[in-house]
Parts: C-alpha cells; sequence; structure tokens
C-alpha cells in the first residue's frame, strides 16, 4: 500500500494540466518580439493560437510572423506582428505539465520505501494503514523530488523557488525524524496512537552470570541450614565439596 497518491502529488506540486491561459489586448515595448509571460509551471506548450489561428512552434528565439517560441521556464514569445494591440485581439495558449503517473509513482515508491527505513526501528513496516502525517510527509517529499529534478519553477522567481523547496523538504524531514525517533507519537486517521514495536534486549545465558550466590548470604542460621541440606542430598558433602 503506498502512502503516496498520485492525484496529491499533483496537487502539492501543482503538476495540473491546464486547458490554456487567454492574453487580450496586450502590449509590449519590444520592437520585434512580444514575450507573455506564462507563471506557470510550464513544461510543454501544446497550441498557440492568436485571434483561432494556430500558430507555428519554432525553435528559433526570434520567431517569425506566424510562429511562436516557448522560452522556458515562463515566457511564450511572438513576433510583434502579432501583437495583441486592438481590443478584440486574444492568443490563447494551452499547455501541459510534462510530469506523467508513471514519474509520480517511480519517485513516491522510492520515497515510501525510504520513509519505511526511516521507522522500522520502532514500528512494523510497512504500516498497514497510512497516517494523515505520513501521507503529507509522502506526498510533499514526493513532489519535491519532482520539481527538484525537474526544475519546476512554480515560485516568483527562481532564488525564492530555491529557498521555499528546500524548506519544504527539510521540514518534513524533520517530522519523520521526530516521528522515527519516538519524539512525536504517530497517529491514525481516528486519532489513535499507532502502537510502537516492543523492544526485548538481547541476552544469553552465557553472558549473565547467576544473580544468586551462597557466598553473598551472611545470615549464619541460613548458610547453615543450607550446609545440612546439601549433607543430606550430596551423602556427606557440602555445596562447596559438589
Amino acid at each position: 500500500m503506498a502512502y503516496y497518491t498520485v492525484s496529491s502529488v499533483r496537487y502539492y506540486g501543482a503538476f495540473e494540466e491546464v486547458d490554456g491561459k487567454v492574453f487580450d489586448n496586450y502590449n509590449s515595448d519590444y520592437t520585434d518580439i512580444t514575450r507573455f509571460n506564462m507563471g506557470e509551471d510550464v513544461k510543454a506548450i501544446t497550441s498557440v493560437k492568436r485571434n483561432g489561428t494556430a500558430l507555428t512552434s519554432t525553435t528559433v528565439t526570434s520567431p517569425g510572423s506566424g510562429e511562436y517560441y516557448f522560452l522556458e521556464p515562463r515566457y511564450v514569445v511572438i513576433h510583434n506582428d502579432e501583437k495583441l494591440t486592438a481590443t478584440t485581439d486574444m492568443l490563447v495558449i494551452k499547455f501541459d505539465i510534462t510530469v506523467t503517473d508513471s514519474e509520480i509513482q517511480i519517485t513516491g515508491d522510492g520515497i515510501d520505501a525510504y520513509i519505511d527505513s526511516r521507522l522500522a526501528t520502532k514500528y512494523t513496516v510497512p504500516l498497514s494503514s497510512t497516517p494523515p502525517i505520513i501521507a503529507e510527509i509522502s506526498n510533499r517529499i514526493t513532489a519535491g523530488k519532482i520539481m527538484e529534478r525537474k526544475r519546476l519553477f512554480y515560485r516568483e522567481t527562481i532564488s525564492d523557488w530555491n529557498v521555499n523547496l528546500l524548506h519544504d523538504l527539510k521540514e518534513m524531514e524533520r517530522q519523520l525524524d521526530r516521528i522515527a525517533t519516538g519524539k512525536d507519537p504517530l497517529v491514525d486517521s481516528s486519532g489513535n496512537i499507532v502502537s510502537k514495536k516492543r523492544d526485548f534486549p538481547a541476552s544469553t545465558c552465557e553472558s549473565h552470570e547467576s544473580v544468586f550466590r551462597f557466598g553473598q548470604i551472611e545470615d549464619k542460621a541460613t548458610m547453615d541450614k543450607i550446609h545440612d541440606d546439601y549433607k543430606d542430598q550430596g551423602k556427606g558433602r557440602t555445596y562447596e565439596e559438589l
């Protein structure tokens, strides 16, 4: 049973398909090209249409008339012949986030295995049901690792993105560490504390001396009785002689 869910990872990472972004009556100070700030986690453009007419994708950074260029991670660039100056002009950009379910599952399975390895000293793993905090840790670390690998810039600036992502991953690690070390309880979805494994200290008879020693008995009457008992059972020999 996975602790993460694909839908939750998509939510935390904003890896969700977007139907389109509309720009209308847009002007630009650029002399030969116009750049449209997508402001989204865009890794793939599926289509760009100006007033209903599809533009052609190009790899040229300064696209010609009727063309567009996707400048990662945030801009769609078009030629100024296509600039939206009239109030009726409209540019519709359709895009997708290139994070597949398979990528999420591969990453999530690895994170779940890591969580189990951290919890194994205190709990029986894998957990029979997923406590809410473990689901959150798995979902958020999985989303963070995918964003880290793909460099998806969903913050206002790259530096902000790095800082916030790093903080989020570290906070999840701290929460997991507190649970794994027993500092914080692990609570299930019903509010009950999940039982830990019982600790039994390893020991062998060979590694421990007997706690009881006759020589430690200082009461003379008790010692005399022990001597007499051993004499009877040992046919005249004391316990020292046996």
